[in-house]
């Protein structure tokens, strides 16, 4: 099997935002439901909400992987510094300062991400053992983490009112979520 082509790296990518943008859209309509309806099952949407919540930050945490064959925004960024030649709509010269200008976005993203990837390999692809010998210490632990500033708010209040772009900046503890 050979390396894929930019083409199809950008249908790749394309699909993952457009599954964790769904999942993030479900998780808006849940939390913005009725409180009547949410009220009906509390159990049943409040673990359809959380779920939500959770993949969409996985397919979040995805796009930035740092498995080395694993099809990322970075992948893309050096597929198109070696193509840079073949772009139709911008010069070699364009296509690079277009790279840089991503790159240096993304540097900037770094404390989020890392947020990001710490939640997926300590509580949603992986259930670390930290967490299950001591999940208040877990969740002080995460807090600590992460150093901007938090605000708590009941799990029918979850501050996620954002677009897919910015979901990195929100990282889900269990009851409470932070913005």
């Amino acid at each position: 099997m050979g390396k894929p082509t930019i083409d199809q790296i950008l249908v790749g990518l394309k699909n993952e935002v457009m599954l964790g943008r769904a999942y993030l859209t479900i998780a808006n309509g849940l939390r913005d439901a009725d409180a009547v309806v949410f009220k009906s099952s509390p159990t049943f949407f409040g673990l359809a909400f959380e779920a939500s919540l959770q993949m969409s930050q996985m397919y979040a945490a995805k796009l930035y992987d740092k498995t080395s064959k694993a099809v990322t925004v970075k992948s893309l960024l050096d597929r198109a510094k070696l193509e840079s030649a073949t772009f139709k709509h911008g010069t070699p010269e364009q296509v690079s300062l277009a790279v840089k200008d991503a790159e240096k976005r993304i540097a900037g993203l770094q404390d989020i991400l890392v947020s990001v990837q710490k939640r997926r390999n300590e509580a949603i692809a992986h259930l670390d053992p930290g967490t299950v010998v001591d999940p208040a210490g877990s969740r002080k632990s995460r807090q600590a983490y992460d150093s901007r500033p938090q605000k708590s708010v009941r799990r029918d209040q979850c501050c996620c009112q954002w677009g897919y772009a910015s979901l990195a900046r929100y990282v889900c503890i269990p009851g409470v979520y932070r913005k």
